[in-house]
């Protein structure tokens, strides 16, 4: 079994920052592999081809899905995997968002600055480093442009500043670990597709972003969210955006999803299931440290209890804080919103702000 390691003393050069990497990618690769070792890999290809259709996007209510029975045969399968295993994963990762370790990898000099030509990637490479558990790409200090589906082999970037624009990043069993550390500048996170900005599908995925005023958009499964799997983004400062539709926003169903936020004023928006939610078999939290935050549930899907006999206009919401379980599939598990300072503007609709379901 994979056991944490021993706690080290701070890096104190880049390269024994470059090795702490190297440590969090190859503990969250075997412990990912162990949290899959009980199901056969017939049970994980039936996860792979369905978790996000029958999770995520057939779905427009909060309280159940299109296909129940699925659901639950799903669920069963979650309930088979090392679900310790997942969240030893997440703690693999965990020292990457260290500010101490942060400081280290900006230190890489002018002279380190050669030009790596990467498939993907627009803007200078300082390096690109082959490890067991992948490619790991350093990004320079001017504005690059990753489109990170596109780069083969990868399992890493480290970017050293600029505004930089991320495309996609979807993390799932054909890569299955995915880290993104961005030290400086104003960012753009840009995606269509499911398990993205330190999220995944059954899998593991961090996103650390150290400065600047950044905007996260996509639409499920998303921004620090899971589904089975581990789920994590920190950003540390900054007037941040949050943009998304399901599942997004520290989000989890079999798993654990988080989303931390250390400062700034920052936008979160989507509409169904985010903000702070626990799925059946998962824990999400969105824990927003400081600032004039402003956290929008809803507006999408017109309340699935509307009728004769409950008038009541309004949307699905199924957020900000919400144990939400899955009528007829399966019992919920926890979710925590955190705001730890500022004038705070929460909206929200049905099933929400402190809500627990089924």
């Amino acid at each position: 079994r994979w056991e944490p390691a021993p706690a080290s003393a701070p890096a104190e050069t880049v390269d024994e920052a470059l090795l702490a990497v190297r440590r969090a990618l190859a503990g969250a690769q075997a412990a990912y592999c162990e949290a899959l070792a009980p199901l056969d890999k017939g049970d994980i290809r039936t996860l792979q081809q369905q978790l996000y259709r029958v999770f995520g996007s057939e779905n427009d209510v909060g309280h159940t899905l299109q296909n129940r029975i699925t659901g639950r045969r799903l669920c069963k399968l979650i309930e088979q995997m090392d679900r310790r295993a997942v969240l030893a994963a997440a703690e693999a990762l965990a020292p990457l968002a260290d500010p101490k370790l942060l400081d280290r990898l900006g230190e890489v000099t002018a002279s380190d600055e050669e030009t790596v030509t990467v498939a993907g990637v627009q803007g200078s490479i300082v390096r690109r480093i082959t490890t067991p558990s992948g490619d790991v790409l350093i990004g320079g200090r001017g504005a690059n442009s990753y489109h990170l589906d596109d780069i083969p082999g990868l399992t890493a970037v480290i970017d050293l500043g600029g505004d930089d624009v991320y495309y996609d990043g979807t993390v799932s069993p054909r890569r299955p670990v995915l880290v993104v550390v961005d030290l400086d500048g104003d960012d753009r996170y840009q995606a269509r597709r499911p398990g993205v900005q330190g999220a995944a599908i059954l899998g593991v995925s961090m996103l650390v972003d150290a400065a600047g005023n950044d905007v996260y958009e996509a639409r499920d499964v998303a921004q620090g969210s899971c589904l089975a799997g581990a789920g994590i983004l920190v950003d540390h400062a900054g007037n941040d955006s949050y943009l998304g539709l399901r599942r997004a926003q520290g989000v989890a169903l079999g798993g654990v999803g988080i989303l931390i936020d250390r400062g700034g004023d920052d936008r979160y928006k989507a509409a169904l299931w985010t903000q702070g939610v626990g799925g059946p078999l998962g824990f999400g939290l969105l824990d927003d440290l400081d600032g004039a935050d402003h956290y929008y549930a809803g507006g999408k899907y017109l309340n699935s209890y509307l009728n004769d006999d409950n008038p009541t206009p309004g949307y699905e919401g199924w957020g900000q804080g919400m144990g939400g379980g899955l009528r007829q599939v399966a019992n919920g598990g926890i979710g925590v919103i955190l705001d730890g300072g500022g004038g705070d503007v929460y909206e929200f609709d049905y099933l929400s702000h402190g809500g627990g379901y089924w």
